[in-house]
């Protein structure tokens, strides 16, 4: 019964996967709102060890991931418009 649940869990989350690539060039809040939905369907999905050990074998899901995780120290700031333009 549980593994049922997490098979189904899973294709639910490879189907808003999917439906988050669709959305992304046409609503931002849609893709938000697939991309919480995917991933509680992941959490439900578990198998938590064989996932992690498939992204330790992969060589491009680790550094996309180590990219992904180092844009949320490297913001680049925003200047106020004034200092925008060129004063005289």
């Amino acid at each position: 019964m549980f593994a049922k649940l997490q098979h189904r869990a899973l294709q639910a989350a490879q189907l808003f996967l999917v439906g988050i690539f669709f959305c992304f060039p046409v609503s931002l809040a849609a893709t938000n709102i697939l991309m919480a939905i995917m991933l509680i369907a992941w959490l439900l999905a578990g198998q938590f060890k064989t996932r992690w050990q498939s992204v330790q074998n992969n060589h491009i899901t680790l550094p996309a991931l180590m990219l992904y995780a180092w844009s949320f120290w490297v913001r680049p700031t925003a200047r106020p418009a004034a200092q925008k333009c060129c004063s005289p």
